[in-house]
């Protein structure tokens, strides 16, 4: 069975940061990359990942973020 969602940044944002791999933001991504949930996403979307993502407060590697905003190409 196949779920569409809209996956809110502060999911994705939250999977970064946790060190759980068990977190139910963590487990959502794996979903994604595993096909199980289909991203409702479209370029301001995209745009609002990329956006926040890349805020200096979270200190995020430029890789870390390419590797997650691939999950949602």
């Amino acid at each position: 069975m196949r779920i569409y969602a809209v996956i809110d940044t502060n999911v994705i944002v939250s999977s970064m940061l946790t060190r759980n791999s068990l977190s139910p933001t963590k487990e959502m991504l794996v979903a994604v990359r595993d096909k199980v949930v289909v991203p409702m996403i479209n370029a301001d979307i995209m745009e609002e990942y990329k956006e926040v993502l890349s805020r200096s407060k979270f200190r995020f590697a430029s890789e870390d973020i390419d590797n997650i905003l691939r999950l949602f190409d």
